[in-house]
């Protein structure tokens, strides 16, 4: 599979597919501030630091496989891309050694909260493509696939999305009380 690059979701189903292959091992975001400035950067609390700073989210799966989800203005949407294959084969800007980044793990009490503290030894049963219609015309030529909904076995659902919280930071990983409210009604939903 290839490690170069980073793609919308929808161009990339063989890697989202990877999600739901093996259980999930360990949530890591890799955070643009240490935790602590990460609060005042972001206007946030400490326990929202793993859902509301910037920075990219590796997921790691329990097969050996890490998978990488962030967020491009450019494009108005998250994107995707194999940080990891099954035989250790890197990518190529290896955001696990990037000595400029935070490793803020979702299993840190004081940094993470909510639906993260279920995931570890679980599966991704579903994987939801979460589009959001043009908010002007500037928008309409744009991929605008704002998020991914992961619904994990034990019925817990976690949100990987640009721009559809009322927090200051284009990336979030959230549950579904972190979605701003007024924008619910401007998603569509599509299982992939």
């Amino acid at each position: 599979m290839n490690l170069s690059g980073e793609n919308i979701p929808s161009l990339s189903v063989d890697i989202m597919s990877i999600l739901k292959k093996s259980a999930i091992k360990n949530a890591v975001r890799y955070s643009w501030w240490p935790p602590k400035e990460s609060t005042d950067e972001c206007d946030i609390q400490d326990s929202d630091v793993f859902s509301y700073t910037e920075g990219p989210l590796l997921v790691y799966m329990e097969s050996g496989e890490v998978v990488g989800f962030s967020s491009d203005e450019s494009k108005n949407s998250i994107v995707v891309w194999l940080e990891k294959d099954a035989d250790g084969n890197i990518h190529e800007e290896d955001i696990e050694n990037d000595n400029e980044l935070f490793p803020i793990s979702y299993n840190e009490k004081s940094y993470s909260g909510g639906v993260w503290n279920t995931i570890a030894g679980r599966r991704i049963v579903k994987v939801t493509l979460i589009k959001r219609s043009p908010q002007t015309v500037k928008y309409e030529d744009l991929p605008n696939e704002v998020g991914v909904l992961l619904t994990i076995e034990n019925g817990s659902e976690f949100y990987l999305c640009h721009q559809l919280c009322g927090k200051s930071t284009n990336f979030s990983a959230t549950d579904k009380n972190g979605l701003e409210e007024k924008l619910l009604d401007q998603l569509s939903f599509m299982e992939i």
